[in-house]
């Protein structure tokens, strides 16, 4: 099963990886704003198990993402944050714990947070996945939409144009009484 930029699967790495063997993946998503981006992170406060999704469309969406992928590892899942506000965000793991940092300012504060937050349980904390909040592309309009859409900005297209040559005819004709 594949997954995009803006959907990843859960980390399925043990929990208790070294730092020899850990592999950081690091999405770089360089679209500038962050309207419309939610993500969401649900854990397990035990095993540090977790499931995350990122740049959804809404708060709801990524929420009901990241819990289907944390249940898929454990059935412990009970906890979770989200955000839908603009900024980066990190996730480190280590031996049964996880740390994470939701829409801080600069990618590496999210970092710094994330590790502190991981580092409270365990001293093996590696950096698992590091992100910006960036809304996810716009779909494509059925021709069917576009052609009505279009049809609407023509008719008020016309129409302004209308307005525009009343007045200016109203004001000529108001220019040629005062004249007179």
């Amino acid at each position: 099963m594949g997954y995009s930029a803006f959907q990843r699967k859960v980390e399925t790495t043990p929990m208790s990886m070294t730092a020899g063997r850990s592999a950081v993946l690091l999405v770089a998503l360089a679209a500038a704003g962050a309207a419309n981006a939610a993500s969401a992170v649900f854990y397990d406060t035990t095993t540090g198990v977790y499931g995350y999704s990122m740049n959804q469309r809404t708060v709801s969406a990524a929420v009901q993402q990241a819990l289907s992928y944390c249940v898929q590892r454990s059935p412990n899942c009970a906890s979770h944050v989200s955000t839908a506000a603009p900024g980066f965000s990190a996730v480190y793991t280590g031996t049964r714990a996880l740390g994470f940092a939701l829409s801080e300012k600069e990618d590496g504060a999210a970092q710094r947070k994330a590790e502190a937050m991981c580092r409270r349980k365990a001293q093996d904390c590696v950096l698992a996945l590091v992100w910006r909040e960036t809304p996810p592309p716009t779909t494509d309009v059925p021709a069917h939409v576009a052609v009505l859409q279009q049809r609407a900005a023509s008719a008020a297209a016309a129409e302004a144009a209308a307005n525009a040559a009343a007045e200016a005819a109203a004001k000529a004709a108001a220019a040629s009484k005062s004249t007179e």
